[in-house]
């Protein structure tokens, strides 16, 4: 019995070992490895992947920018088209200082104003002018053997009496100082004629009064032709450096009348804004500069005090 018990146990373990054998050797399963080849192509699998997605991004991101340069351009437009609408229905009102003579506002945003110009009535003329009064003689010599030819310098006042749209027409009055310095010569005895060491000075007021027509046709003319003519009343004195002569020298007087032409150029035509300033500073409307022939003639043959020469000068109207 007992070695039946044995009998049964010692099977029992045999099997036990082979089991524990049979799961111990039992054969390994490797899985193959990947070629070179192989894993290149997974490579190359997986780059072409990638590539397919940025292409995807890179055509989604120009899709977007093509969307919004669409979208830029047709707020553009609407944006225009609003403009035009609201230029159509809008109303242009005046500027509140449009009454005190606005014109318009620069971009530095400086205010510019027309500033009526204020009213013209009178007028100044300042000339100079080659006066040589060739025709007067004395008892021994004349003029020109004695004198050096000298410059006339005149003062001229005019007041505006017509003005239409021809021109204007004004009433002028004026005076000045003709100075020429010579030699004397003796007047008797055996050297009559002859020069002498004393010096000679004369002296001339031109007196006169007369019209004068301006062809202003518009306001900012530059060239502006003028004539004019008067009558006149020179008085003249004669002195000697060594006074020996009567102690208010020697005077004397000759009536004249004269006739003068020329050309005014308007000097404001070339700076409206310092046109504006003298007008407003100063009440001048208009400078001019004169350019005229001038001549004299004498009414006297005693003092026979004709001349004729160029002027020029400066013309003030306020």
């Amino acid at each position: 019995m007992l070695v039946w018990v044995f009998l049964l146990i010692g099977s029992i373990q045999a099997q036990n070992m082979e089991i524990e054998n049979d799961f111990f050797n039992e054969p390994s399963f490797e899985q193959p490895a990947e070629t070179d080849t192989e894993f290149s192509d997974s490579l190359f699998e997986d780059l072409d992947q990638e590539n397919e997605v940025l292409n995807s991004d890179l055509n989604t991101s120009n899709n977007f920018s093509t969307q919004k340069t669409r979208s830029n351009t047709n707020r553009e437009a609407i944006v225009e088209e609003l403009k035009i609408k609201n230029r159509r229905k809008s109303k242009k009102i005046p500027h509140p200082h449009a009454k005190k003579g606005l014109q318009r506002i620069t971009s530095d945003n400086v205010y510019v104003y027309d500033v009526k110009e204020s009213k013209q009535e009178s007028a100044i003329a300042v000339q100079f002018g080659g006066y040589d009064p060739i025709n007067l003689s004395g008892e021994v010599a004349n003029f020109a053997d004695l004198y050096d030819s000298g410059v006339m310098a005149q003062i001229d006042y005019e007041w505006n009496w017509i003005t239409g749209w021809a021109g204007s027409l004004d009433y002028k009055l004026g005076s000045g100082l003709f100075f020429s310095e010579g030699k004397a010569v003796f007047t008797e005895g055996t050297n009559a004629g002859s020069p002498a060491k004393e010096s000679l000075f004369f002296f001339l007021f031109p007196n006169q009064t007369g019209l004068n027509y301006k062809m202003k046709l518009w306001d900012d003319q530059l060239f502006v032709p003028y004539a004019e003519g008067g009558a006149g009343y020179y008085v003249f004195i004669e002195k000697r450096d060594d006074d020996l002569d009567p102690a208010v020298g020697r005077w004397a007087a000759s009536p004249i009348a004269y006739w003068a032409g020329g050309l005014a150029i308007n000097l404001n035509a070339f700076s409206r804004k310092v046109s504006r300033t003298l007008d407003r500073e100063y009440g001048i409307n208009k400078i001019y500069l004169n350019l005229e022939f001038r001549s004299v003639i004498g009414l006297q043959d005693k003092f026979d005090l004709s001349s004729d020469y160029a002027n020029f000068g400066f013309l003030v109207e306020y």
